[in-house]
């Protein structure tokens, strides 16, 4: 595992790798009783967190929360984006304007590569989403389930290896802020 945060009342990872997140934008982190895991989780509303560079650079992952997204209409908000810029990320949006649906996606610089869910995420309820980075194949998976996969994506984190790393905000600022409740987020390093 290469970092994992409750979001029990502070930004600290729970791992001995001390990945701790920082939030940015001077804002103060905000915490509520509605959560899934633990006893509290955070409340993200028109702010950032900025994780630390190091923690996307294997060939395989695994990135995983549970997410209560509240702006079920709002096209292009971050669950997390990974990135350098806008033209090298890696990012998992709730709904996108091309397909309306739930959309990783990962750009080196070329062409971008992309999985579409059938479906966006279904908003004001709590939801486990995931994204898996393999070999052969990326999923995503929305609460166990696989939702989508390919084996289309040849981009890898550590291909990429990004270093402005986000919860609630695109590479791009012109995307809008994440208006949801996010806990219990885990990173691995395989699939």
């Amino acid at each position: 595992m290469i970092a994992r945060w409750d979001f029990e009342n502070n930004l600290y990872d729970d791992t001995e790798n001390m990945m701790d997140v920082a939030l940015m934008s001077g804002a103060t982190a905000k915490y509520q009783d509605d959560h899934k895991a633990g006893d509290k989780a955070l409340t993200m509303n028109n702010q950032l967190l900025q994780l630390p560079y190091s923690i996307a650079s294997s060939d395989e992952m695994t990135i995983s929360m549970w997410v209560n997204w509240r702006s079920s209409t709002t096209q292009w908000q971050r669950l997390f984006d990974f990135g350098n810029d806008e033209e090298h990320y890696m990012f998992l949006t709730p709904n996108n304007s091309y397909t309306g649906t739930m959309r990783f996606a990962i750009k080196n610089g070329g062409d971008e590569q992309v999985l579409d869910a059938p479906t966006k995420l279904t908003a004001v309820q709590w939801k486990h989403v995931a994204v898996v980075l393999g070999k052969d194949k990326t999923s995503l998976y929305v609460d166990g389930e696989e939702a989508a996969s390919t084996s289309a994506i040849t981009v890898t984190p550590a291909e990429l290896h990004p270093t402005l790393n986000y919860i609630g905000r695109g590479q791009n600022p012109a995307v809008a802020f994440l208006n949801a409740y996010v806990d219990d987020m885990r990173l691995y390093n395989d699939a």
